[in-house]
């Protein structure tokens, strides 16, 4: 094939390739390659034209100035040379298109199907830090319950109900990591019954918004006064997308309710027996006092941490774990190991930023 065949080739091969998405920058690359060569080609032909013309003339005694004619057979030869270079070039550039066009259909199949599950995850990535910032980004300053004023709260929860609580046990001569131990389990309860009832308290509002309202029972007055209750017979379904925007009105309704309702579920919490508090303990006025005062306060904290979208995280260290700075202080007692958490590290939201720094002893 000639030079000019070979362009032509590449280029009809080109334009195919072009086709599929998954090369279209490398064969962007090798057109703009293939344009230059074209360019310098052409250029080269045009020169070697104007030089075999001059040598032909000078042999034919039409140009007397010899030197002229030595210096266009240099510039032939050299021109002929940088050629037969582009013609290796040409020849390898239409090589590796072909390879690029021959490529399995599977083998791009499962590029495209790569490309597909890259997007999807970032996708997924992006709605999730989507999620995030707006719980973040989106704060109303005037709100006397966003997170940075619960972390407030659940701190003075330590600094003084917490305290008062120990001091009762003080009293009594009860042992330090007793008493500890007690507290602690105060407050991981308070958080598993919060978000186990706040759980409840959303199933029935969202069974009342889907299916009360989408499809009302209503009642009756009859002539003579008699009430019965009508509904409707028939039967309409609701789009799985409806129920989800459901879950906004009904996080917002919990929030704006969150101060009455919690108080609530603090006085059903202190209801449930203290099966972890000896009786010995529960017997003393002063410490049962001081524990439903400090379980009440715990209960409308968390409460309101829960009802936060996303919900707030506690995080307990293990203990023998890892001391770590960036989530807790210590008590007493300082050491690279865990010998006992004392209070939850508090997060935004689970995995989230750290909001407050917990307490542990160390060893």
């Amino acid at each position: 094939m000639t030079v000019k065949e070979d362009l032509a080739y590449i280029t009809d091969l080109l334009s195919d390739i072009m086709e599929e998405n998954d090369y279209k920058r490398r064969c962007g690359k090798a057109k703009t390659l293939l344009e230059k060569i074209k360019q310098k080609f052409e250029e080269n032909e045009k020169n070697i034209e104007t030089l075999v013309v001059k040598n032909h003339n000078t042999s034919a005694g039409v140009i007397s100035d010899v030197k002229i004619g030595a210096k266009s057979s240099t510039e032939f030869q050299e021109l002929q040379t940088e050629n037969k270079r582009l013609l290796v070039e040409n020849q390898n550039l239409k090589q590796e298109l072909t390879h690029f066009g021959n490529r399995s259909g599977e083998e791009k199949l499962r590029f495209v199907d790569k490309l597909n599950d890259e997007k999807k995850k970032l996708q997924d990535e992006v709605e999730e830090l989507s999620k995030k910032l707006s719980s973040v980004t989106i704060a109303d300053l005037s709100d006397p319950y966003r997170p940075t004023k619960l972390v407030e709260v659940f701190g003075s929860l330590y600094d003084t109900q917490w305290t008062d609580a120990f001091s009762s046990f003080e009293k009594k001569a009860i042992k330090e990591d007793q008493v500890i131990n007690i507290l602690r389990e105060f407050i991981k309860r308070a958080d598993r019954f919060c978000t186990e009832s706040l759980l409840q308290v959303k199933d029935r509002i969202r069974g009342y918004a889907i299916e009360d309202i989408s499809n009302p029972k209503i009642w009756i007055r009859s002539q003579n006064g008699e009430k019965y209750q009508l509904v409707s017979r028939l039967t309409v379904g609701i789009e799985s997308s409806v129920k989800d925007k459901v879950e906004g009105p009904i996080n917002d309704l919990l929030r704006l309710l969150a101060s009455v309702s919690g108080k609530n579920i603090a006085d059903i919490f202190v209801q449930r027996p203290m099966e972890f508090v000896e009786k010995r303990f529960l017997k003393n006025e002063t410490i049962r006092e001081s524990l439903d005062t400090f379980a009440k306060q715990a209960v409308q904290i968390i409460w309101m941490m829960k009802v936060q979208q996303p919900p707030m995280e506690l995080l307990w260290a293990d203990p023998e774990s890892k001391y770590d700075k960036q989530l807790f202080s210590f008590y007493v007692r300082q050491g690279e190991i865990v010998a006992q958490c004392i209070w939850p590290a508090v997060l935004l939201h689970k995995k989230g930023p750290v909001m407050a720094r917990g307490i542990v002893q160390g060893k």
